[in-house]
């Protein structure tokens, strides 16, 4: 049997977690580097402004046998 799990890491940190994985008995099975941004509006007082949320990480999957 097979257990995965997901993390998200920083993309400063991508490579030094990639390279603890194996230390820690997991593989890497997936690496992705995602990029979100959101639009929404925001009060302040009596002003209404535009507000973009950016979002910027690495979606890691690990996998290791359970067994």
């Amino acid at each position: 049997m097979t257990g995965t799990v997901t993390r998200k890491v920083d993309t400063k940190d991508e490579q030094q977690t990639i390279d603890i994985i194996p230390i820690l008995c997991w593989s890497l099975s997936l690496s992705q580097e995602i990029n979100n941004s959101e639009l929404h509006l925001e009060r302040r007082n009596n002003d209404i402004y535009s507000v973009t949320a950016k979002e910027n990480y690495v979606k890691l999957i690990l996998k290791r046998d359970t067994g």
